[in-house]
């Protein structure tokens, strides 16, 4: 019994996917583009992996199969081999910092792990899927069904402006908004908040929280934020919590790849951790 495709070949393929054109391809595999293009219609004589459409050549159903192969061979011969102890997480920028960053050691356990750490304020999605990362932490769903997930901690949100602008605009509740100027960010909704009866008056949306936090400390508007990205400005007295909102929370979860077994370790290790972070992540008012 052998290989129906070699390691090289299993390559080109897995990098086929990763690269837009044969140009990028052949520049990743360090060949000539000429070779490269043999290469594919190698591979494709031997199993149909590849098909010709439009004159161009295309990854098919198998082809991504194969793929997804690759990949988790690729990282369980590295636990085999035991060549480097390192593992990537994904994460928003909020919780990296905040939350993952500071009690890191608790997840790894060991000083021997390296741990590289990608971030995104549009989800994580992408980088489990690209391979970027080995497992991450997000709320909510995922949408696409090759990304598996447990849900363990819950996340409040808190409605919060600087003091300066509660004192200026005479807030005192939640119902005092409508006419302030509210800060939204984009992947939260004034009604997925319970909050859909709020202000329609923006000043503007932001794509990123730091970026709005620092806007609402400056007196630009009223915002709803996830609890733990505002407990330090809570603290330090340069936002606070207008009274009278009552969020539906939602829920934080481990996130990996569904066919990705060999991360399963990792897995049970972040849903223990999580679990532990929940302290940090909801409050209720």
């Amino acid at each position: 019994m052998k290989f129906e495709l070699s390691s090289t070949e299993c390559e080109i393929v897995y990098q086929f996917e990763r690269n837009q054109t044969l140009e990028d391809l052949a520049v990743r595999l360090g060949k000539d583009i000429s070779v490269v293009s043999r290469n594919i219609k190698g591979i494709a004589e031997k199993s149909d992996v590849f098909e010709k459409r439009n004159g161009r050549w295309m990854l098919t159903e198998k082809g991504f199969a194969l793929n997804k192969w690759t990949e988790e061979s690729i990282y369980s011969q590295r636990l085999v081999l035991q060549q480097q102890k390192s593992v990537t997480i994904a994460s928003t920028r909020e919780f990296a910092s905040r939350i993952l960053m500071p009690k890191i050691n608790n997840l790894t356990g060991d000083n021997e792990t390296t741990v590289s750490i990608v971030s995104s304020d549009n989800g994580i999605e992408r980088l489990l899927l690209s391979g970027q990362a080995d497992f991450g932490f997000d709320c909510g769903r995922p949408t696409d069904p090759l990304i598996a997930f447990k849900t363990v901690a819950r996340e409040s949100f808190a409605l919060v402006a600087s003091k300066d602008y509660i004192k200026k605009n005479k807030i005192k509740q939640k119902s005092d908004l409508n006419d302030a100027e509210y800060l939204h960010f984009t992947r939260s909704s004034l009604f997925i908040l319970g909050n859909d009866d709020g202000s329609k008056r923006t000043f503007g949306t932001f794509s990123d929280i730091s970026t709005l936090r620092e806007a609402c400390k400056l007196g630009h508007g009223w915002t709803i934020l996830p609890y733990y990205t505002v407990v330090s400005e809570l603290k330090e007295g340069t936002l606070k919590i207008i009274p009278g909102h009552k969020s539906n929370h939602m829920l934080f979860g481990v996130w990996w790849v569904r066919e990705r077994k060999s991360i399963s370790p990792w897995v049970d290790k972040a849903l223990l951790w999580l679990a532990d972070q929940e302290k940090s992540l909801f409050y209720e008012e």
